[in-house]
């Protein structure tokens, strides 16, 4: 028997312990899985299994997942690959009791049909307890210009800092209401543009001040992007991508990092069965998982499309994974219930980007909100039959098919305003409505935001609500549009890197704040973050004191210099730098963040000479 291949611990924790069964293969005909009437009606009491059964769509180095199943209940389980063949390997059972990875022992043949067959009641199996997968033949994508360009103006050279030379720290700048914006931190992104200022996440005080820069931080990756706040183990932490751009326009493989409130890294999620995450979304749910998007280029005859026979097309993936053992516990392909041929977007050179996934919500049921731009289509997946339940949009954004774009074959609602256009960061604000960005590109704008009150069992959605900024801002590729409780809004337009916060009481079209962050920013949101980091301050010399610095703290009030003569002198925080001036001939000897109360943050001893 051949070493089984362990999954790849995702955080502190090694990997779980569980029971693990040896498996032999055998061959056994079937037919293919059934419909989504079909899956309803087995759904009470069968057993569901990732990649779903039928899936055409998976990667060579895939495992298959059985929720709620044990390996008893499995009982014998065979694999069988159409070209490879039998495919021993183990079951390993997943830590909540309530699954179980079949983990082949090698990986399946590109282009083949692997047969599994259990003795459990799998949705989607044949009456023998069979179903098969098809296999993909991987590409892989070159580094390459993917991501959009910049619009011009929106271009600041990167600050200059003393205590981090170097470091390409983004300019950012509050534009309009100092006093008046959100309460909270913003947190954001700024990308490349090709002026020294790199890739890098963003923590902004509404007054303009700059808590955090990812890249002035100790080991800081090109290609950060899409940072949130969330919870993991009961506590906050700080959310973000690394990882680059492919030669497929706005494709990006790499990993997802997490880091505590200290910028300590406790978490790396780089992806299962074969795939790598995209940029586009992360999710860390309650129940020690994540959600995550995926980016599959694979080798597909485009002739039809007006492309080559050997052209790729990029599958979008949704994977839920647990933390901990890296099992897989959810696995979504676009390609599976959606022809490529309704993308909106055309064959770009040798390739079809046919879906582009960009943001996942779960409701409280846990079915999944997806928003795919290139049908420009909101999508509810079904969490356990891994299919799409209704759809609002798609097809033409203008509502008009005469000029023969063909809508995807999903059950829509009727939609009462007007539709979605390569749209972003859908969510759901409670169980009957949801928000999205619409960043209305047939249209070319304005882009606004939108709530929708949605009604599957009546077949409806209707607008409630849009949100637009005072200049009718149009922002081609990413951007957020985040609502609150007090009913404010904060509005990403990426492109131009601007961010807009239209408080409760201001009139649409019209917001109370803005800020620019010197280039690109995904997406931004409000947060309530505290951070201490573990790195101490920095500390530089100036022509007439010192620069100090401590990136990623937010509770540093005022700064605090001792000199050698006994003195002190004392300065407001200013920003990411602050400059303390010294009286002539002072020698500084430590450095002390304080907080509101006068308390000592962190002291740091300032080296002379």
């Amino acid at each position: 028997m051949r070493p089984t291949r362990p999954p790849r611990p995702l955080r502190r924790t090694a990997l779980a312990g569980g029971l693990v069964l040896a498996l032999a293969g055998c061959s056994v005909t079937v037919s293919l899985g059934s419909d989504a009437a079909r899956l309803a009606e087995e759904a009470e009491h069968a057993v569901w299994v990732y990649p779903r059964a039928g899936a055409g769509h998976v990667h060579p180095d895939t495992t298959v997942s059985f929720r709620g199943a044990t390996p008893a209940g499995l009982g014998d389980v065979t694999v069988t690959g159409s070209a490879s063949g039998d495919h021993p390997g183990t079951l390993r059972a997943h830590p909540d009791g309530d699954g179980v990875t079949f983990v082949p022992d090698e990986p399946f043949d590109a282009g083949e049909t692997v047969t599994v067959r259990t003795d459990a009641d799998v949705v989607g199996a044949d009456e023998d307890g069979a179903f098969e997968l098809g296999v993909f033949t991987p590409v892989d994508l070159g580094g390459g210009e993917g991501s959009a360009p910049v619009p011009d103006g929106t271009h600041r050279p990167a600050r200059e800092l003393r205590t981090a030379p170097g470091a390409g720290v983004a300019d950012v700048r509050v534009e309009l209401g100092e006093d008046a914006g959100p309460d909270g931190l913003v947190l954001g992104s700024a990308g490349e543009n090709g002026e020294g200022v790199a890739d890098q996440v963003v923590l902004l005080r509404p007054d303009g001040g700059l808590v955090f820069s990812s890249a002035a931080r100790a080991g800081s990756a090109d290609g950060t992007e899409n940072a949130s706040v969330q919870v993991l183990d009961g506590e906050p932490v700080l959310t973000w991508f690394e990882g680059e751009s492919t030669e497929v326009l706005g494709a990006f493989r790499g990993r997802f990092v997490v880091v505590d409130d200290t910028y300590t890294e406790i978490a790396s999620l780089e992806g299962e069965n074969g795939y790598e995450p995209d940029l586009h979304e992360l999710r860390i749910t309650d129940r020690g998982t994540a959600v995550y998007t995926c980016y599959v280029p694979q080798r597909v005859d485009l002739t039809d499309l007006g492309g080559p026979v050997d052209g790729v097309v990029v599958d979008s993936v949704v994977q839920e994974v647990d933390l901990d053992t890296g099992d897989v516990l959810f696995e979504w392909h676009a390609l599976d219930d959606l022809d490529p041929g309704t993308a909106l977007e055309p064959v770009r050179g040798s390739s079809l980007d046919a879906t582009h996934i960009n943001s996942i919500d779960e409701d409280r049921h846990g079915d999944l909100l997806l928003s795919l731009r290139h049908v420009s289509s909101l999508v509810q997946v079904d969490r356990g039959s891994a299919t799409v339940q209704w759809g609002i949009g798609g097809g033409d954004p203008t509502g008009d098919w005469s000029d023969g774009v063909e809508r995807p074959d999903f059950p829509y609602l009727d939609l009462d305003g007007t539709p979605p256009s390569y749209q972003h960061d859908a969510r759901w604000v409670d169980a009957d409505t949801l928000t999205f960005f619409d960043n209305a590109n047939v249209r070319r704008g304005p882009s606004r935001g939108v709530v929708l009150d949605v009604d599957p069992v009546e077949g409806t959605a209707t607008t409630r609500e849009e949100v637009t900024s005072s200049d009718e801002l149009f922002a081609l590729y990413g951007s957020s549009a985040r609502s609150a409780d007090d009913g404010s809004w904060l509005l990403a337009f990426a492109d131009s890197g601007t961010v807009t916060w239209h408080g409760p009481d201001d009139p649409n079209g019209r917001e109370s704040w803005r800020a620019t962050m010197g280039s690109t920013s995904y997406r931004a949101e409000v947060v309530d973050w505290t951070a201490e980091p573990a790195a101490d301050p920095l500390v530089a010399p100036t022509s007439d004191g010192v620069a100090v610095s401590w990136n990623g703290a937010t509770e540093v009030v005022t700064w605090q210099v001792e000199t050698a003569d006994g003195g002190t002198v004392e300065a407001a925080w200013e920003d990411l730098e602050t400059e303390v001036p010294l009286p002539g001939g002072a020698v500084p000897v430590r450095v002390s963040a304080l907080d509101a109360d006068g308390e000592v943050l962190r002291t740091v001893a300032v080296e002379v000479g």
